[in-house]
């Protein structure tokens, strides 16, 4: 059999090839897979295979004439899926900044390790936050949420059409700047306790100088802590879960945020996916 122009389907190269893409900007940022401890072959594994599926799901997407406006595309595409990575990578690094702001206040700052994901040292508090918050994210299939946004499986994310715009940066920082809200509810009652202890403990010192208050207030202050912790763990992961189950309504804001006016229009180029 010869292979020619005639005999190759393009456009399903071209739908593969942008499929492919937009996948492997999604596993570069995306919380428990996006990291340095799974091999870039196993996450170059799973980009093709999903590519794959949406190539032969019957999709098409629209063939790009020219090489610079192929190359504009390919671009858009890894941005697309880098973004809708790092929507729930906000939220995980605003649990790990939490943490290490309660451990500096609880001061077990000194209890640290070095995070293999980041490669820099946290205290233990934070990175357990931040594993609660990943297993959590794996817990509820929050990768599923976001493997079938970048599909385009349960919405009509065409390839090839999102467009890198002014909107889409202003809702990258809203949620960016949402993460330190979300910290400070985190850590606040942590911070609004232990501050009331020393100065309760101050006041002890007051009017009894007799007592060493500096053998009891470390244990003290570590023990609250910890048990403040512990008692909103339940609030925090009822939270989480309702943050994590927005992640595709998230990823269709920003795909109808990036379209480009012109090509805009309520069904897409191409057929769509099942």
């Amino acid at each position: 059999m010869i292979l020619g122009s005639d005999t190759i389907d393009w456009s399903g190269v071209w739908t593969f090839f942008l499929a492919l893409v937009r996948i492997s900007g999604l596993l570069t940022t995306l919380p428990g897979i996006g990291t340095d401890q799974v091999p870039v072959t196993y996450r170059l594994s799973i980009s093709v295979v999903f590519a794959l599926a949406v190539a032969m799901s019957g999709y098409h997407a629209p063939i790009i004439e020219g090489l610079i406006m192929g190359a504009f595309v390919i671009l858009m595409e890894y941005m697309l899926g880098y973004i809708m990575g790092m929507i729930p990578q906000f939220i995980i690094a605003a649990l790990s900044v939490a943490g290490q702001a309660a451990a500096s206040t609880m001061g077990i700052a000194q209890a640290s390790l070095i995070d293999p994901s980041i490669g820099v040292s946290v205290s233990v508090l934070a990175k357990l936050q931040s594993l609660i918050a990943t297993v959590l994210f794996l817990l509820v299939d929050g990768h599923h949420l976001i493997f079938r946004a970048a599909t385009g499986v349960s919405h009509n994310l065409a390839l090839g059409e999102f467009v890198f715009t002014d909107s889409v940066t202003t809702f990258m920082i809203e949620k960016f700047s949402s993460t330190f809200e979300f910290g400070i509810l985190v850590t606040s009652p942590i911070l609004v306790a232990i501050l009331v202890t020393q100065f309760l403990l101050g006041l002890v010192t007051r009017f009894v100088p007799q007592i060493n208050v500096f053998i009891i207030s470390l244990p003290l202050t570590i023990g609250i802590g910890l048990y403040i912790t512990a008692f909103t763990l339940s609030e925090l992961s009822e939270h989480l879960t309702q943050q994590y189950l927005s992640f595709e309504e998230d990823a269709v804001s920003i795909f109808k945020l990036g379209l480009a006016k012109e090509n805009y229009s309520p069904t897409p180029q191409g057929s769509t996916p099942p």
